[in-house]
């Protein structure tokens, strides 16, 4: 691992998000200035200051680069504005505004087409899909495009929803999967849309579409685990396995990893950290292999999966300072 120096935003006030895109080419950052900031990593110049929101920008995503360079932005004032880059400029390309203030955003994977999943102060939970194949915008117009979006939305929790993760649309045992509403299901085996949220209530919850009666229902919801607002949700890549796993922290310093180790089996405790500072974020690696959670004490840390099966803290400084001892 390299350690990189920081990085000077200039924001004028507190960030709230910093996401990079799916090649790493590009970061976001998201400020109480309720400016959304693009830069290029490589250079580490800014490309493009986005200003649409009245309010604090809270949440931002990237879309799968099989949607374009298309990125979302929320927040305090309601609104999710979709923006896209085009030659030589960024465009917004749509904005709605929700009932409540937007706490998280999260793309969901490309195989269910371009769906962005909101979580809402007011307890639920809101999808904007593009129903249009190819929108306005890729054919060069540069009015924001109001058409086409289809709204869908279920309450989760009690108190406001503050976070949410997709599940990984495919895995090994995929073929006892319904139907989902996505062409690509007529040439891949994928599973219906699921999605876990965590909220104010300290529940975390995973809920899944019903096709046949076309609506959302709570699967399933965890064991109370922490007592106070779950902070973050983050379901593992991916990986090949048959195997289900799901991060969760929150304000009371607590993560906790659950695993199901194949489709309809319950859900067990695999793993549970306690810090010092409230656990505010967290970050799967590519290969799922590895989790990373940041604190309110501007902390990093690292846990790592074992050969084993469970989980262990990875002292990443301690680590650096051996190699270079060796060197």
């Amino acid at each position: 691992a390299q350690s990189l120096p920081p990085l000077d935003t200039g924001h004028a006030g507190p960030i709230h998000a910093a996401v990079l895109d799916a090649l790493g080419c590009r970061l976001a950052t998201a400020s109480s200035d309720r400016v959304v900031r693009v830069w290029d990593v490589s250079s580490r110049k800014l490309v493009t200051e986005l200003k649409g929101h009245r309010g604090s920008v809270w949440s931002i995503a990237w879309a799968h680069p099989s949607h374009w360079a298309l990125l979302a932005s929320a927040g305090e004032d309601h609104s999710v504005i979709f923006w896209r880059e085009a030659v030589g400029d960024w465009l917004q390309v749509h904005q709605t505004e929700l009932p409540g203030s937007v706490l998280a955003v999260s793309f969901g994977p490309w195989e269910y087409g371009l769906q962005l999943a909101t979580a809402c102060s007011d307890g639920r939970v809101v999808l904007l899909t593009l129903a249009d194949e190819t929108p306005p915008w890729l054919a060069g117009e540069t009015s924001q495009h109001q058409q086409g979006w289809q709204e869908e939305s279920f309450d989760a929790h009690e108190g406001g929803v503050f976070a949410l993760s997709w599940g990984p649309a495919t895995g090994s045992s995929a073929s006892a999967a319904t139907p989902c509403a996505s062409d690509v299901c007529t040439t891949a085996k994928i599973w219906p849309r699921r999605i876990v949220t965590g909220g104010a209530d300290c529940r975390v919850c995973i809920f899944e579409h019903d096709m046949a009666a076309q609506k959302w229902i709570e699967q399933h919801c965890f064991p109370l685990e922490h007592t106070d607002w779950i902070r973050d949700v983050a379901w593992r890549p991916n990986v090949g396995l048959a195997a289900n796993t799901i991060a969760t922290c929150s304000e009371d310093g607590c993560i906790v990893i659950w695993a199901q180790a194949i489709a309809d089996q319950p859900w067990l405790k695999q793993a549970q950290f306690r810090s010092d500072a409230a656990v505010w974020q967290l970050s799967w690696s590519l290969t799922g292999s590895c989790l990373a959670a940041s604190t309110s004490a501007g902390e990093v840390q690292l846990y790592q999966e074992r050969l084993q099966g469970d989980w262990e803290r990875v002292d990443y400084t301690e680590n650096q300072q051996d190699a270079e001892k060796k060197k």
